[in-house]
Parts: C-alpha cells; sequence; structure tokens
C-alpha cells in the first residue's frame, strides 16, 4: 500500500489526476494507515490550488473538502477499534491549509496572505473526542482545573476554577529567526475579571519567549484581536507554540473561533 500510494503521487504530479484519485483506494484498503491520510490530504490540497489558480472555483471546493473529510472518516473509524488513530501534525497542517482556502478564496486580501500564513487553526476538528482540536494539548498544572470542549458551533471553549493558572497549547509550527509576524485571534470571553487571560507565543529552543500578551481585556463578543511582534536570533532547528493561559479561580469561560499567524511583508 506504501508503494500504491507513492505511485499515485508521482502519476498525479504529471497531470494524470484520475489515476492520482486511487489513493483512496489504498486508504479504503488500510483505514488504519496514518500515512495513507496524509496522502490523500496532500493529493486534494494540490488539487484544490490548482483548481482555484485556474479559477475553477467549484472543483476547488470540493477538493479542499475532500482534505477536510478526512478527520470525519478517521472519527467514524476510532468508534470501532479499540486503539484510536490520530491526526499528525503533517495531515492537520493540510487541513488547515485548506480550511483558510475554503473560507476565504473569495477574499483577495485573506488570498493575498495565504502564502505568508505559518498557523490557521482549525477548531473543530477533533477526532479523538478530548475536547480539543487535534494535535492540540492542555497545560493542567498542579493547582489548575482546565477543561476544554468544542461546542455544536466548532468553538473552542475552556474554562479554569483552580487556584492555580491554566491553558491550552497549539500544535507546533516553524518561525523563522529575526522576522517580523502578526498573530490574530477572535475571541470571546465571559468572566468575573475580564482580564484574567494571557497569549505567549513559545520556542522549544534557544529564547524561549515571543510573544507575551498579558491580561488581555476581553468582552463579551466576539472581537480579532491583533499583535505584531519579531522573533528571537536563535530559532534555528526549533519549533513554536501558541499558549492560551486562564489565570484561574473563576466560574467564567474563553470562547476562541480563529487564530492565524502571519509573516508580515
Amino acid at each position: 500500500m506504501q508503494l500504491y500510494a507513492h505511485a499515485a503521487s508521482i502519476v498525479m504530479s504529471r497531470g494524470k489526476i484520475d489515476e492520482g484519485l486511487k489513493i483512496g483506494k489504498a486508504i479504503e484498503v488500510q483505514p488504519l494507515r496514518v500515512q495513507n491520510y496524509q496522502q490523500k490530504a496532500d493529493v486534494y490540497f494540490q488539487i484544490g490550488v490548482n483548481n482555484l489558480n485556474a479559477k475553477k472555483y467549484d472543483e476547488a471546493e470540493k477538493a479542499f473538502k475532500e482534505v477536510l473529510n478526512i478527520p470525519v472518516v478517521m472519527k467514524e473509524i476510532n468508534k470501532k477499534i479499540l486503539k484510536p488513530i490520530s491526526l499528525t501534525s503533517e495531515v492537520m497542517e493540510y487541513i488547515e491549509r485548506s480550511d483558510y482556502l475554503l473560507k476565504n478564496y473569495r477574499d483577495t486580501e485573506a488570498i493575498k496572505k495565504f502564502n505568508r500564513l505559518v498557523f490557521h487553526s482549525s477548531i473543530n476538528i477533533e477526532v479523538n473526542n478530548d475536547g480539543l482540536p487535534d494535535t492540540w494539548h492542555m497545560w493542567n498544572p498542579k493547582g489548575s482545573e482546565v477543561k476544554s470542549k468544542i461546542t455544536d458551533q466548532g468553538i473552542l471553549r475552556f474554562e479554569n476554577s483552580g487556584l492555580n493558572r491554566g491553558g491550552l497549547i497549539t500544535r507546533k509550527f516553524t518561525l523563522q529567526s529575526e522576522k517580523k509576524y502578526i498573530l490574530e485571534i477572535k475571541l470571546k470571553a465571559e468572566l468575573n475579571n475580564q482580564k484574567d487571560f494571557d497569549i505567549y507565543v513559545f520556542s522549544t529552543k534557544g529564547t524561549t519567549t515571543q510573544l507575551k500578551v498579558q491580561s488581555l481585556a476581553l468582552e463579551n463578543i466576539y472581537k480579532m484581536c491583533t499583535f505584531n511582534f519579531i522573533t528571537t536570533k536563535d530559532l534555528d532547528n526549533s519549533q513554536q507554540y501558541v499558549r492560551l493561559d486562564h489565570k484561574g479561580q473563576e466560574a467564567g469561560y474563553i470562547e476562541i473561533s480563529e487564530i492565524n499567524i502571519y509573516l508580515q511583508e
């Protein structure tokens, strides 16, 4: 099946679309092999981009929706097996980029920013039923009581009733050293203290903190907040992530609907 998938990728790169789409059969035969989903995501994402460039918008939509349907298929498979399969970071990146293009392909300014897009959250992607977008993690140090869920509207809601701060960690991504970036986050809150929320961009190596926004004043209506930051010079061979902190001792909640990070022009 691995050779079959590789062959499908080769013929796809040579323009033999129908033949390349046989990758779907590889998944039917080996539905538990995560690499097959990565191959399918790659194939359909490229089809979507090619059709978008050719202004074949209906065909582009169909292709991007095939990518977004991958976690739906995996979630159904997980209902039938003892050891659940998970989305990899590579598949998640294809899903995020497909989601971004599907939502914004008619927005000229958004498309201009696509090539500078580093991270886009697909909040409602949850294969493992753990209340978090796949490839995200919960940060729950001693004394914190962080809980999260994805609502029926596809919004990520989290709270922290503990005595200590805790929060959520996004999947890892890669930033370049000494470059200017923009972080966008769309969110709202129902808190007693509307400043109980911090945002950080951390690095796995070198200088840890790339961005620090503390005691951000939130509102009870959705608002897109934008922050500019410059990375440190020691990011070689490292990855970065966003950590969203709730300071705790609070019965209210925070809702997040979107996060984007772009390289500035």
